[in-house]
């Protein structure tokens, strides 16, 4: 199902992801699939869960990857994607599929600025579906370390990295890159459904 770590502060931010697929049985069918995508110098997604949803949702995202002329606006790029997870939604609830599907974005609020706290802060959305679709908007003003963890297994990521960030009283990038690096590897000694070959994207002006 994926581990998607993320997190930052007024200062960075920093996403993650392992690269396992399985296919309906359970078996493994790519070890180096990627997950989280820099779209631009400011503006970063990463998914875990169904990939066929995942990729659907965000198709007109990853095409703009490294694009240049008139690209999109970051806050153009986040109602892409909302509007698109809201309507994989409404197909899963018309098939009664079971499935899940998590999407992270991150990125500077007004693309192409200076990073400021104050008027152009960094931001983290998630987008997740279990049954039902859940939305999360964090900005971040602040020195204090914020995060979040995509899975969808039933081994509590969450649980340890949280475990991990208080043990560690993480204050900045490299101390949550050490959190991150942890979690992921012990999640890949405890949840068949994810590897340890993660791939990180970061923004730090």
């Amino acid at each position: 199902m994926s581990l998607i770590l993320a997190g930052g502060n007024k200062d960075f931010m920093i996403v993650g992801g392992e690269q396992r697929v399985l296919n309906k049985a359970g078996m493994v069918i790519s070890e180096h699939y990627r997950k989280v995508f820099k779209i631009n110098e400011d503006f970063i997604v990463a998914f875990a869960g169904k990939v066929r949803y995942c990729e659907e949702i965000l198709k007109p995202v990853l095409e703009r990857k490294g694009e240049k002329g008139h690209p999109l606006t970051n806050a153009e790029l986040v109602d892409l994607i909302e509007k698109r997870a809201k309507g994989a939604k409404e197909r899963l609830e018309e098939t009664k599929e079971d499935c899940f599907f998590g999407i992270i974005v991150c990125g500077k609020t007004f693309h192409g600025r200076p990073k400021d706290p104050k008027n152009n802060p960094y931001f983290m959305q998630l987008y997740t579906y279990d049954g039902d679709l859940s939305i999360s908007k964090k900005t971040f003003r602040d020195s204090g370390i914020s995060w979040a963890a995509l899975y969808g297994n039933r081994y509590n990521h969450k649980k340890v990295c949280k475990e991990l960030f208080v043990r560690k009283k993480a204050l900045n990038l490299k101390d949550t890159r050490e959190v991150f690096d942890q979690t992921f590897m012990n999640g890949a000694r405890h949840d068949k459904t994810m590897n340890n070959k993660v791939l990180y994207e970061i923004l730090e002006d």
